[in-house]
């Protein structure tokens, strides 16, 4: 369900940011531990996300941005945690170096 909203908002050319798969992810695992841990960096990850999406919100960012969700989804579906790891390290490295490619204010 999560992920149909994350590629309609990429569509739609709608914020995206407060739609975190990462969230979904924790509550699955029924353990308290990355709960918290995923809430407690929530705001920070969407402020970052928001300010990606407002310098660099392209269609291709945003369909780009849906498949590494697609991509982390699936690697957690196929219960492959090195792949699942391996996606998400990306995810985060490509989230970086687009904060880090924003033009100072």
């Amino acid at each position: 369900e999560i992920l149909r909203k994350i590629e309609r908002a990429a569509r739609r050319g709608q914020p995206m940011y407060s739609l975190t798969l990462q969230s979904h992810i924790a509550s699955a695992t029924h353990n308290e531990v990355p709960e918290k841990v995923v809430s407690s960096f929530n705001l920070v990850m969407a402020s970052g996300d928001a300010l990606i999406e407002r310098e660099n919100g392209t269609p291709e960012y945003r369909m780009a941005e849906y498949e590494s969700h697609r991509e982390l989804y699936e690697a957690i579906r196929s219960r492959d945690p090195e792949q699942a790891q391996h996606t998400m390290e990306a995810h985060v490295t490509e989230t970086l170096n687009a904060l880090e490619r924003l033009p100072e204010t």
